[in-house]
Order: C-alpha cells, then sequence, then structure tokens
C-alpha cells in the first residue's frame, strides 16, 4: 500500500515484502520511502534469474529459510525514511547470478533512479541508500 504524507510518498512493508517467517522484531505497518522501494523492484527487474525481495526482523530471520535463487533484503524494525540498508546474496550455487550481480543491480538502479547510493564495493557489506552520513562520527 503506497501512502503520501506531506514529506513523502512510502511503502507498507506489509503489504509487499514481509516474511511469513519474519521473527518478533520485525514492526507491523513498516514503511519505506517509495523511491527506495522503486530501487529494489528496479534491481530486481535487472537481473535475469529468480531475485526475491523480503523484509524481516533481523538479520538471522529475514534470510534464514530462503532455499533457492538470489534474494534482495532488509531489516525492518523501524521507519525507513531518511536511509535503509540493503542485503543480498544467494541462497545456492545453481542461481545464474552472483552476489556482485546483485549488488551492482542495486547500485545501478539507484543511480539510475536518482537516489543517494553508498557502497564500498564489498560484496560482505549492506548497500545503503539514502543518507548514509548517519553513523559518521
Amino acid at each position: 500500500m503506497r501512502k503520501k504524507t506531506a514529506r513523502m510518498e512510502t511503502v507498507s512493508t506489509d503489504e509487499t515484502h514481509k516474511k511469513d517467517s519474519a521473527c518478533a522484531l520485525y514492526e507491523q505497518g513498516h514503511e519505506i520511502v517509495a523511491r527506495f522501494h522503486r530501487v529494489l523492484i528496479a534491481a530486481r527487474d535487472a537481473l535475469d534469474a529468480d531475485v526475491q525481495i523480503v523484509a524481516g526482523g533481523c538479520n538471522g530471520c529475514v534470510t534464514y529459510d530462503i532455499q533457492a535463487g538470489a534474494y534482495i533484503y532488509y531489516v525492518a524494525q523501524t521507519h525507513s525514511l531518511d536511509r535503509i540498508y540493503i542485503g543480498y546474496g544467494t541462497a545456492d550455487s545453481d542461481t545464474s547470478v552472483t552476489d556482485q550481480d546483485i549488488a551492482r543491480a542495486i547500485v545501478t538502479a539507484a543511480e539510475r533512479l536518482d537516489v543517494e547510493v553508498s557502497w564500498k564495493g564489498d560484496t560482505d557489506e549492506k548497500i545503503c541508500l539514502g543518507d548514509a552520513t548517519f553513523y559518521d562520527d
């Protein structure tokens, strides 16, 4: 469900990507900014593979029972209005894409859609959409 506030358009995770097996840390009614959602959809669609987008309560539950294909995920504990950290990966060796392919698709989609993106090129690290300076000190 899309909702437009005075500040920005948001998308409810409950109706788009919530995993049925999400742990209790998942925030019901979780919302992400629509521009972040568009990046995830564009990245998934750009990959010639079975890629699912999932949201859960923690890094453990969100990927725990994915047994095939590739995935893009995020943790839905608080609304993601200024930034969202995106994880990605493959569940098995039979998939036609690599972690690097998924990461590049996310970065390319963000750049094409003019969404601020930060990634150091390391597939062991998440990609930040939005303001990546929040934790800088």
